[in-house]
């Protein structure tokens, strides 16, 4: 009897061992999911438990079959791209017809705390090249605190002027106070003379204080005016002068955000990175092959207009400065000057001309200073 029952036990447990067995198996087979994984017409990878209508038939190796055990998904790490292709992107977008407008896929507005300016990729990594003076504008604004400066001073010379004003009007107000008690004092009344000679003193008196409350009004309201400029200004360059991360507005208008990461001592030249984006970037031209008379391009976005191309000629080349009559204007500055097959031959640095307003000649940093700059600049 007891035989017969250990042997039916065993029986029910081998059994029961098979049935888990071929769950076991079935449920192998069930988390053995079949995922895809493709690249979008962004260049950004998808990922699919069926293959894409459109590229099940493709055989150009861009769609990827990955098996997944949906039982430790929490564990599997999918080999999915950290970088956004901005250069494919772009390109599509923008289908460019033409090699300047090529390069100009690679040229970027910046926007500061202080104004605007420009810059450009030189790298498929993010790097950007701007002008020091965009992105730590305080030491060319030199001029405007200046006359900032002055402004405040001749404001604080104003108010001292009227306030000597309404204290020479109380003492003229007092005197016509003791000249109205004295001529009353003489026989209890005031002769015509001395009555007309008040009443014209007094008329005076009230005519200077509506004149001198009129002025003291609108001094009033353009001081206040001015002392929020002046502490919007000082707040923006103090906030300038240690800005880390700046707004940076691609072609298409798309709009990133780059870190500063390098500022020149010797040259008016920072540099910016993005992360994560695999970006369009301008190839070096070379210099040594123009001359003078040569055509030249400047990219960027000068008073406010962004994504903007002005033409000129190569007027003197030297070993620090390449000199054009193309028009670089403000917001121009950290742009590319490109020679016709939008290869960078320099960085738009600032204008001269002998007065505001007129015609002048356009500095621009070689690119060989910028190439050794960046270089310094990845090694630290």
């Amino acid at each position: 009897m007891g035989y017969e029952i250990i042997f039916k036990f065993s029986r029910y447990a081998v059994a029961v061992g098979l049935s888990l067995v071929w769950l076991m198996l079935q449920f192998q087979q069930v988390s053995l999911a079949e995922m895809y994984k493709y690249k979008d017409e962004l260049g950004r990878w998808q990922f699919t438990d069926k293959p894409p209508s459109h590229l099940q038939n493709d055989q150009s190796g861009h769609l990827t079959q990955v098996r997944l055990s949906t039982a430790s998904k929490s564990q599997t790490k999918v080999d999915e791209p950290s970088t956004q292709n901005l250069a494919q992107m772009l390109q599509q977008r923008i289908q460019p017809s033409s090699p300047i407008e090529v390069a100009s896929m690679a040229v970027v507005g910046i926007e500061t705390h202080m104004g605007s300016g420009s810059g450009f990729f030189v790298t498929d990594q993010g790097h950007i090249i701007t002008n020091k003076h965009v992105i730590r504008p305080s030491h060319t604004n030199k001029a405007y605190a200046q006359q900032l400066d002055t402004q405040k001073a001749q404001y604080t010379r104003r108010e001292k002027q009227i306030k000597s004003d309404e204290n020479e009007l109380t003492t003229m107000y007092d005197d016509l106070a003791e000249y109205k008690q004295s001529i009353e004092n003489g026989n209890g009344k005031a002769n015509s003379i001395d009555q007309a000679d008040y009443d014209f003193r007094l008329k005076r008196y009230n005519t200077l204080k509506q004149d001198l409350s009129k002025q003291k009004n609108e001094f009033n309201d353009k001081k206040k005016t001015f002392d929020q400029q002046f502490s919007d200004y000082k707040w923006k360059a103090s906030v300038a002068a240690i800005a880390k991360t700046f707004k940076i507005f691609l072609k298409d208008r798309t709009v990133l955000n780059a870190d500063l990461i390098y500022v020149s001592k010797n040259y008016d030249l920072a540099i910016l990175k993005i992360t994560d984006y695999t970006t369009p970037f301008l190839q070096a031209g070379t210099i040594g092959a123009m001359s003078q008379g040569d055509q030249v391009f400047a990219i960027g976005s000068p008073l406010g207009q962004r994504d903007s191309v002005t033409a000129g000629v190569l007027t003197n080349i030297q070993s620090q400065v390449v000199i054009t009559d193309t028009q670089i204007l403000p917001g121009n500055s950290g742009g590319p000057l490109i020679d016709p097959q939008g290869k960078v031959i320099a960085v738009n640095t600032i204008k001269y001309s002998q007065r505001e307003g007129t015609e002048g000649f356009g500095h621009s940093i070689p690119f060989r200073i910028v190439q050794q700059e960046l270089d310094f600049a990845t090694r630290q």
